[in-house]
């Protein structure tokens, strides 16, 4: 059969993809992976068949800001609030809403290529990220990718179950209604749970960032603590985002540490000469770096969380936006993590201190890895999805 994976994000939301669109090509199905042209080289090199579609959303100068002061700007969220959006204020409604009407967005700029494509190509099978949500306008069976902790709510829906009018628009325009309902893969793991999960078919988390090699010399010193940005943060640098995560680095090398900085090369450029004790590495696959690690420092970001996680690495999360604030609190729950706001980034010294003399924290992280491992391997998921 054909499967077509479609992805309008990034490579956050690219990678996770990977391993079960190479479980459906050496299972003997003809695979096509698409996505947005920004994203051509980088879907190129998982070795997979790839088209481009489509481009990434057009929003104004005043959406794109409306989008990064609402995410940024916002206090602590309940823990629980998905399983109980009814303790959501007004201003966390707004961000819910904000952040459905990018991702419609997204999947509105790809929509007339997509569905072209699909009248072409004729999959059997569409699986895509929570972005493409185009990929429900073909008429073709569609699965939907949630990675790790993101996605805990339809984010083309207001937390009632009520469509956002952009998203009935986009189907309106191809003369069809909304779907009611969509097929669920999920790759969190039950120790992460938080009771507001939705039925779907579970999948291990196979960690996978791109090609590359891991960096010479981790082999020698620990313990070893590896520090990784995200790309807003990254973005941000010089404006105070970064902070927490540049005062990390010194933390982390106070306490004795080897600091593994892991980042692009214009944020290396910026940060300019390391400090004894800190290395900054570029283009390293960050599954490559962890098992030489023995504590992560990051953001909250999906892929960099369940990564760590399937590596059985405990973390330090710093996280500034709520949805961030989701994954930094189901992995402080497990207890293979200590999760900190940004508001409270002057603790890191102690946090690191505690990760790395408090064996209850790899412990935990090495019981979160069996969990994970017991989940389904990508290839036993193929033949449920086909059926």
């Amino acid at each position: 059969m054909r499967v077509l994976f479609a992805v309008a994000g990034g490579p956050s939301h690219l990678y996770p993809l990977v391993p079960l669109a190479w479980a459906f090509r050496t299972a003997g199905h003809e695979v096509r992976l698409a996505g947005t042209p920004k994203s051509a080289t980088t879907m190129a090199h998982t070795g997979l068949s790839i088209v481009t579609i489509g481009q990434g959303p057009q929003l104004s100068a005043e959406a794109r800001e409306e989008l990064v002061t609402t995410a940024y700007g916002q206090p602590p969220w309940p823990t629980d609030w998905p399983a109980h959006p009814e303790r959501l204020t007004s201003g966390q409604l707004k961000l819910l809403e904000v952040l459905g009407r990018y991702s419609v967005a997204a999947a509105d700029a790809m929509a007339d290529d997509l569905v072209a494509f699909a009248r072409h190509w004729r999959p059997d099978l569409i699986v895509h990220d929570t972005l493409a949500l185009c990929a429900e306008l073909t008429g073709v069976p569609c699965v939907r990718y949630t990675h790790g902790a993101q996605d805990v709510f339809c984010v083309e829906r207001r937390p009632s179950g009520e469509p956002l009018p952009e998203y009935v628009e986009m189907f309106a325009r191809f003369g069809q209604e909304p779907p009611q309902g969509a097929l669920f893969v999920d790759t969190m793991p039950a120790s992460m749970f938080l009771g507001a999960e939705r039925p779907c078919i579970p999948m291990r988390w196979v960690p996978y960032n791109g090609p590359g090699l891991a960096p010479d010399g981790l082999t020698g010193a620990r313990p070893r603590v590896c520090v990784t940005w995200g790309m807003v943060a990254e973005g941000a640098l010089g404006t105070g985002a970064a902070d927490p995560f540049a005062d990390t680095i010194t933390a982390i090398a106070h306490a004795g540490a080897e600091v593994l900085v892991l980042a692009s090369p214009s944020l290396v450029s910026a940060l300019g000469t390391p400090a004894q004790g800190v290395r900054y590495v570029s283009g390293a696959p960050l599954n490559l770096v962890l098992p030489h690690c023995d504590a992560v420092v990051h953001h909250g970001g999906e892929g960099t969380a369940m990564a760590a996680a399937a590596l059985g690495v405990p973390h330090l999360v710093i996280t500034r936006e709520p949805l961030d604030e989701q994954v930094g609190g189901r992995l402080a729950q497990t207890g293979a993590a200590i999760h900190l706001r940004h508001q409270e980034a002057a603790d890191v010294r102690d946090a690191i201190d505690k990760l790395l003399s408090d064996p209850g924290y790899a412990d935990a992280a090495q019981r979160l890895r069996e969990d994970i491992e017991t989940m389904p391997a990508p290839a036993d998921v193929v033949p449920q999805l086909i059926a």
